[in-house]
């Protein structure tokens, strides 16, 4: 469920943006319909909805809290890109997406109550053993790390007792990063990483609005968020999309 919950954070957000240029487009046209369901971009919307809904519905703790804080940025993204907008678009595009998320929440609430209720008494799921033991690994391989795809194998050399939990994951990829890379190769990874949140203010490349590709660095940072608590990074479907993004913002700017 964490994974899933991951997943559709990262995806979301950007079908929210494939939507919004879509129905920027038909505003923009000369005789653009006005009956409501007239443009097929409308259809992408219960679709977005759908994928806010299920890291939510989930039952992920991490998942939905960093769902509904991206939903708050998107929704703020939007209300600053239609302030100058008539009133009647501003209330046709937010009151829809606010009714959906309360209903989201609603359907989803049970599942997220008692996941952050368990919080408190289940141990983070391990989690904090796992954390002590990383933190020692990561002290006495400070330099070049104990090298990519070592950490299951080396973290067993860490429990206290042979009957504690044996992680092939830290459930902290920046902290699992730091193991196996070391400060050396950790440095490299954050420099790669602030790449993409830069590129697009600097000239030349593919035109790109200010809103679209600000919904692709909501989506990059949530799953950068929930990596100080999770894997996300160590599962491949995960990984190649996130790095689709990196890719796109790599490719567009301010102008042309």
């Amino acid at each position: 469920r964490g994974n899933a919950a991951q997943y559709f954070n990262l995806l979301w957000p950007v079908t929210m943006a494939f939507w919004w240029t879509l129905f920027r487009s038909a505003q923009s046209r000369e005789h653009a319909p006005t009956r409501i369901g007239g443009n097929p971009h409308w259809v992408l919307l219960p679709c977005v909805l759908v994928q806010i809904a299920c890291p939510i519905i989930s039952g992920s703790r991490g998942g939905s809290v960093i769902a509904l804080v991206v939903a708050t940025g998107a929704l703020l993204v939007l209300v600053i890109a239609n302030w100058r907008a008539s009133l009647a678009v501003r209330i046709g595009i937010l009151v829809p997406l606010v009714a959906a998320l309360g209903l989201v929440g609603y359907l989803g609430w049970n599942q997220y109550k008692a996941g952050m209720v368990n919080a408190f008494t289940d141990d983070l799921g391990d989690r904090l053993e796992i954390y002590q033991n990383a933190r020692l690994m990561s002290v006495q391989h400070p330099l070049f790390g104990t090298g990519p795809g070592t950490f299951a194998d080396v973290y067993s050399l860490y429990r206290a007792d042979i009957t504690d939990v044996s992680a092939a994951y830290a459930h902290n990829d920046w902290l699992q990063t730091k193991i196996t890379f070391g400060w050396v190769g950790f440095a490299i990874v954050l420099l790669m990483l602030v790449h993409p949140f830069v590129r697009w203010w600097i000239p030349e490349g593919i035109p790109c609005r200010w809103d679209v590709i600000t919904m692709f660095w909501l989506a990059m940072a949530g799953c950068l968020f929930h990596a100080r608590y999770d894997f996300p990074f160590q599962i491949l479907s995960t990984l190649h999309l996130f790095l689709l993004y990196c890719c796109i913002c790599v490719c567009v700017a301010r102008k042309a």
